[in-house]
């Protein structure tokens, strides 16, 4: 996907468009909650990261762009403190504030965006049904990639493939495999040095876009990333 850049014009409009968002209350709830210890950032800080990597994968999107901002509408609604083993609540390396975890985010957050005020979207031409896809579907990738972690350090370079057939042919169903793929990398990216599988996950993203890839390099690459550390 080429990168491109905005004229001043298309900057204004745009961070407009996003300044509206930004400021919705589900937005603005995102502050102050931390996620894991692979987030430098807390929730809302993770999200102008990923909106500022969509913005240059994807610019001419708009309804992309506003689904990066959303893309994590659901976790303030989902969170619950993360725990040890003697039941003590996990704290971040950086900020020493709480840690949390989401499950169902990307779910509860494709309802939520569903239940904003439709006139928002209608003022700026967004496609309010595409964008609550994209939240819900933003995680689909990760869901994959922790099933091979469930196989372990002995899956194969077939049961990698057949996952990622299973993904991609999902993904292709719904129409948005590109935007998908766009926020996916986005997201993980955004953890910047702390994303030490972001080779593995360019190579999943290339694989969802249809690029030609090597099987048997991708599953040794695996292998090394999650199990040889």
């Amino acid at each position: 996907m080429d990168i491109k850049k905005y004229t001043p014009e298309q900057e204004k409009s745009i961070e407009e468009v996003m300044e509206e968002f930004l400021h919705l209350p589900e937005i603005q709830a995102g502050k102050d909650i931390w996620q894991s210890n692979y987030h430098p950032k807390d929730v809302f800080g993770h999200t102008m990261d990923v909106i500022e990597i969509s913005k240059k994968e994807n610019p001419n999107d708009l309804d992309q762009i506003i689904a990066s901002v959303l893309h994590d509408i659901g976790k303030p609604a989902t969170k619950k403190l993360k725990l040890d083993k003697k039941a003590n609540p996990k704290l971040h390396e950086i900020s020493g504030e709480l840690l949390h975890s989401f499950e169902g985010h990307e779910k509860k957050g494709g309802e939520i965006v569903r239940t904003l005020d439709k006139t928002l979207f209608e003022k700026y031409g967004l496609d309010q049904e595409r964008i609550a896809k994209i939240v819900e579907l933003h995680f689909e990738p990760l869901k994959y990639i922790n099933k091979m972690k469930d196989i372990g350090k002995n899956i194969t370079s077939e049961q990698i493939k057949e996952l990622l057939d299973e993904l991609k042919t999902n993904l292709e169903k719904t129409g948005l495999r590109d935007e998908v793929a766009t926020i996916f990398y986005a997201d993980k990216k955004s953890q910047g040095d702390s994303a030490t599988d972001i080779d593995f996950l360019m190579e999943v993203r290339n694989y969802i876009l249809g690029k030609e890839i090597d099987i048997e390099k991708m599953t040794t690459l695996f292998k090394s990333v999650y199990f040889e550390k």
